[in-house]
């Protein structure tokens, strides 16, 4: 998703945008799978409620951040990040 979204030459903005878009709808069509395979047990949802503050903090520091960041170092920091992914997936 990164790699074609750089390719595209899409501005930082936007990206991110289209990548929450797409996780959500990927994460949400995973739920009801999830749920009848009876993988949310309380312990999991407590957590998620007790840290779902978090996430919202963690948003708001990302709008901020990313009005900061330059394009040029947005786009290298995403190509490093998706290098390390996928050679964190080549290694055992």
């Amino acid at each position: 998703m990164s790699l074609y979204l750089l390719a595209e030459r899409i501005q930082k903005h936007a990206f991110i945008g289209t990548g929450a878009w797409y996780y959500l709808i990927i994460n949400c069509s995973k739920v009801p799978f999830s749920a009848y395979l009876g993988l949310f047990p309380t312990t999991t949802l407590t957590m998620s409620l007790i840290l779902a503050p978090v996430v919202l903090i963690g948003a708001a520091l990302g709008r901020v951040l990313i009005k900061r960041i330059n394009q040029i170092w947005f786009e290298r920091f995403t190509l490093a990040a998706t290098a390390v992914a996928a050679v964190s997936l080549l290694i055992p």
